[in-house]
């Protein structure tokens, strides 16, 4: 047991390993610790962390959905009995993590609430809570909860300027637009070049209609993650140079955030509706069918990318298009048929098709 245990510490092929390969000899190296000292809950604990890391770094890869979740659900099995003996918070955000990747957001939210419940002061914890928040599509009042852990997060670390940024995207989720620019420029103010910061004055100049102040934002956000680039940032200044008539560049800068986040649904939405100006009505189909095949389980990627389809007459749309956007908004109503928002989606996109 020594030996292996000393190896996966200091082994210097580890290191050397790219990060999925070193991982994976990871996992084998635990898996026979587990043989050799069953029911050790540090072993497993380091079992449960390997996993959810592999699902992290895998997670890119659009082929490796299955392997993905696969590691997630690995993860949350071995998170189990760990949780039941240490009661330790950290380990409910890790498992947390693992359900909000596998789309099991009740259960997220169950265990960021506990790791709240036992860590009240943890302003990190409230600020993740309220991330979690804004990505559950179907909670009604999501924007809400966000914004009352965001300013509790805000209350407990005052000069985090992370903190502040994450506030300003809830309120503006909450369409509180004078609050979102009050974080956002308290946010600045601690850190004048804070990336997200940044980017988000971007998106509510944006929303306001000042694109040329927004460029500007936009721009600092690029040139702060130059060497640590990111889609996001891509993402915000591409649907600002769309919004200007510069298609071309809006091009460019969705081709690059999918270079990094080939996986991420509304970069293809967004890419489509630069094709549909451009009249590439082929290409921004392809882009859309590609936003479902990316997310098929995600709500938001259903139901926006079919009404891209389905809202507009102009379009050279077949009817078998149209009967399979309708199809995806069909499916948000079996993913989350509590949602209200779905249901009502779902007649009027039957009424748009005439059905």
């Amino acid at each position: 047991m020594g030996n292996i245990y000393l190896s996966l510490r200091t082994d210097p092929d580890d290191r050397a390993e790219p990060g999925e390969a070193a991982l994976k000899r990871a996992i084998g190296l635990f898996e026979q610790l587990a043989l050799e000292v069953p029911g050790n809950l540090e072993h497993m604990q380091k079992r449960a962390q390997s996993y959810r890391n592999l699902g992290r770094l895998l997670n890119s890869d659009p082929g490796q959905r299955r392997e993905v979740r696969q590691a997630y659900r690995k993860a949350i099995e071995l998170y189990e009995p760990v949780i039941a003996e240490s009661r330790n918070a950290w380990d409910f955000v890790a498992r947390a993590t693992c359900y909000d990747s596998v789309n099991q957001y009740e259960l997220a939210l169950a265990d960021f609430k506990k790791a709240v419940e036992l860590e009240p002061d943890n302003a990190q914890f409230h600020n993740m809570l309220a991330g979690l928040y804004m990505g559950v599509p179907y909670l009604r009042e999501r924007s809400r909860l966000a914004v009352e852990h965001g300013e509790k997060a805000v209350e407990l670390e005052p000069d985090n300027p992370a903190y502040h940024s994450a506030l300003a995207y809830a309120y503006r989720w909450q369409r509180n637009y004078a609050a979102a620019r009050e974080a956002c420029a308290k946010s600045l103010a601690l850190e004048p070049d804070n990336p997200n910061a940044n980017r988000e004055m971007a998106e509510l100049l944006y929303r306001a209609g000042d694109l040329d102040q927004a460029l500007t934002f936009a721009n600092k956000t690029v040139e702060a993650h130059r060497l640590q680039p990111a889609s996001q940032v891509y993402k915000t200044r591409a649907q600002i140079y769309a919004k200007l008539g510069r298609h071309d560049e809006s091009l460019s800068d969705y081709n690059r955030a999918l270079e990094l986040g080939p996986r991420l649904s509304y970069l293809y939405q967004g890419r489509g509706r630069v094709y549909v100006k451009l009249g590439r009505f082929e290409e921004a189909l392809a882009d859309f069918k590609k936003a479902v095949e990316v997310a098929p389980a995600n709500l938001a990627a259903l139901n926006d990318t079919a009404w891209e389809i389905i809202r507009f007459n102009d379009r050279p749309w077949d009817a078998e298009t149209v009967a399979m956007a309708l199809t995806w908004v069909q499916r948000t109503i079996e993913l989350a048929p509590e949602s209200v928002t779905h249901w009502h989606s779902l007649g009027i996109a039957q009424y748009r098709v005439g059905n």
